[in-house]
């Protein structure tokens, strides 16, 4: 809120000075009051930035340049690059917040309470207290806490969001699950080999917050030059002034040296992509990944059923001694009460096709 806040008054600030109507308030010029109010916090970033870390890239140009508008009584100038600055972190904040929100979607997966089966009791725990060899109840609905072994029981598991596999799969005794998929219908107790970060679901999760914080080769040699601009900058400020003993004109060249656009483009670009693809259920290892596939010109899948929407559908009906509506009604009728993944697309075939709807009446079914 104090960015929006911040960006807001300078912004209004420059509004006001430049259509003319105020040019101060208070006896306090209201372009220098906006460059003040928006270069602060750019200023402050960057001498931390070069105390703590040595950085003397953008920010410090930036601050530089501001300073000296302010010395030569430039204000509209050093609060134009100010806000334009605000404006450019902005962007690149919002961006970061919404790839943040494809990792939040993936903890989201991750179930918060377990149960644990100790001494023939059911005990309600926290996810992340299960520890390897514990034995996991997982009931129809629930999703399942940890990678494992089905040690009792069977049932139809969703783990589409783990493994792409598009169709529920048959759970029996001796199978492994992956912690995150869902147990559509049925009874497991699970025998848990890998718990919190080490699952598969974990691995997932840390690989795309690496992605988003990984630099493409693009990006690295923008931040290489970069770190050129201040010197360079400055040498040529430097030799303007002395050949035209102009300091506006010198101030001029530390203003137009401000590379923001091209620092702020790479990272929020990439950033961008790869938060959006996570959304879309795409996961890329990082930026260099995702330059490289600017070169590909063919994709080969290893599998049948890669790429689907992951749902069945019913497609067509072929009958044999009665007809379709009758095939389509008693299938219905049989699949009415099911939980399994091809009833519901018959049931849903049924809705669409011939608008069937079932109810129970005394001592048969019927259609409406």
């Amino acid at each position: 809120m104090v960015e929006y806040a911040i960006i807001g008054i300078t912004g209004i600030l420059i509004l006001v000075y430049w259509l003319g109507g105020i040019k101060e308030f208070a006896g306090v010029n209201l372009a220098l009051l906006a460059a003040v109010i928006g270069g602060y916090p750019i200023v402050k970033e960057a001498l931390i930035a070069v105390v703590t870390r040595g950085d003397t890239k953008v920010g410090l140009l930036v601050s530089i340049a501001l300073i000296a508008s302010i010395s030569i009584g430039e204000y509209l100038a050093a609060a134009e690059v100010a806000f334009i600055m605000l404006v450019g972190e902005l962007l690149e904040h919002i961006t970061l917040e919404k790839s943040n929100k494809s990792i939040n979607k993936l903890v989201d997966l991750k179930p918060l309470r377990a149960r644990v089966l100790k001494n023939n009791t059911e005990i309600d725990v926290n996810a992340d207290q299960l520890h390897i060899g514990d034995i996991v109840l997982v009931k129809s609905g629930d999703k399942i806490p940890v990678d494992g072994t089905v040690v009792k029981g069977h049932a139809s598991v969703n783990q589409a969001t783990i493994t792409g596999e598009s169709i529920p799969v048959a759970k029996v005794e001796g199978d492994s699950v992956l912690g995150g998929s869902i147990n559509i219908s049925g009874y497991m107790e699970i025998k848990a080999t890998r718990v919190g970060e080490e699952t598969a679901l974990g691995h997932i999760i840390t690989l795309v917050k690496q992605a988003q914080n990984s630099k493409a080769p693009i990006q690295r040699l923008v931040d290489k030059y970069a770190t050129w601009f201040i010197p360079a900058s400055l040498i040529i400020a430097t030799m303007v002034f002395i050949i035209t003993r102009d300091i506006t004109r010198a101030v001029t060249i530390l203003i137009v040296f401000c590379p923001c656009a091209m620092l702020l483009s790479t990272p929020t670009a990439v950033m961008a992509a790869i938060g959006n693809a996570a959304r879309k259920g795409i996961l890329i290892k990082g930026g260099e990944v995702l330059e490289r596939t600017g070169k590909i010109n063919a994709i080969v899948f290893d599998k049948t059923g890669t790429i689907t929407r992951g749902t069945p559908e019913v497609k067509e009906i072929v009958p044999l001694a009665i007809s379709s509506r009758e095939i389509l009604q008693y299938a219905a009728i049989a699949e009415k009460f099911s939980e399994h993944h091809l009833a519901e697309a018959i049931i849903k075939y049924g809705k669409k096709q011939n608008s069937i709807f079932l109810h129970r009446m005394p001592g048969k079914y019927m259609l409406d």
